[in-house]
């Protein structure tokens, strides 16, 4: 019997085992990268909400620098979070009992809205971009169901990662999507005035 594949594989197995485990000295840095992030954004959407005249969020059209400014959020949060959740899974002191029988419904339900919702609004929209209002689908049940479904989803992961740092990291996520909601309103009334006016008087913030 050719044992060789056999001890390419441990050998393999071996080293991925030991660069996980130099990765995981990271885990600060990648925290704090992330935690930076994100208290820019909010720091970007309070500019938002108190000079609507200098918005950054939802952007001018794409192509700007607003447009990347607030790409870059996203980019952070889905491969950074991700990241953090692997390199420092199951490190802190959640039960189970509430990381998979709160946390897991929370992620599930997170993520069937969340593809419910870009399906109805399409991808351009979800960019910033303008395709016409929608009220229709998932946006008859709020009028924000895709930040509803990330809180949702961020806060289902971060228990179920049962990290400190993860669940920082995914909360401090889910309050940039939760101040972007005024920040949108202002837009949303002078893009489509009274629409938007009886449509918001009509339908839930959040819920």
């Amino acid at each position: 019997m050719d044992l060789g594949p056999w001890f390419i594989l441990t050998a393999m197995m071996t080293n991925l085992f030991h660069l996980y485990h130099s990765m995981q000295e990271w885990s600060p840095v990648l925290f704090c990268l992330i935690g930076a992030i994100c208290l820019l954004s909010l720091s970007s959407l309070l500019v938002s909400i108190a000079w609507p005249h200098k918005r950054i969020w939802p952007p001018p059209r794409r192509r700007t620098w607003q447009f990347y400014f607030s790409m870059l959020y996203w980019v952070v949060i889905l491969i950074g979070n991700p990241l953090l959740v692997l390199l420092d899974w199951d490190n802190w002191v959640i039960p189970n009992s509430i990381r998979f029988w709160l946390g897991l419904p929370l992620s599930v339900i997170g993520a069937s809205l969340l593809i419910w919702s870009i399906r109805t609004l399409n991808w351009t929209n979800t960019a910033g971009g303008t395709t016409g209002f929608v009220n229709h689908g998932a946006y008859q049940i709020c009028r924000n169901p895709q930040y509803l479904a990330d809180m949702l989803l961020f806060t289902g992961i971060g228990l179920l990662a049962n990290s400190e740092m993860a669940l920082v990291t995914h909360l401090l996520a889910g309050l940039v999507l939760w101040m972007a909601v005024p920040a949108e309103e202002s837009w949303l009334k002078e893009r489509y005035g009274a629409e938007y006016e009886q449509y918001a008087a009509n339908t839930a913030r959040f819920l």
